[in-house]
């Protein structure tokens, strides 16, 4: 299993972010992944001005020119 770690940042920090952030953020990582992605489970964890996310993906069994799991994410 690989563990990608994204910080996304506000377009207007300073805001209060939305008390269910979090949850709609792993909502719609799930809505948009697809089956060949691998993802296994995601997290969020807003802040003041930024979202972090962590992503699980499944470790592939590809040749080593394969890319990471940073672009499937």
């Amino acid at each position: 299993m690989e563990v990608v770690h994204a910080s996304l940042k506000r377009r207007h920090p300073g805001t209060a972010a939305p008390e269910n952030e979090a949850a709609e953020a792993v909502d719609a990582l799930w809505a948009h992944a697809e089956p060949a992605d691998g993802l296994q489970h995601a997290s969020a964890l807003p802040a003041p001005d930024r979202i972090d996310l962590l992503l699980y993906l499944l470790t592939r069994n590809t040749p080593p020119a394969t890319p990471s799991a940073a672009p499937t994410a």
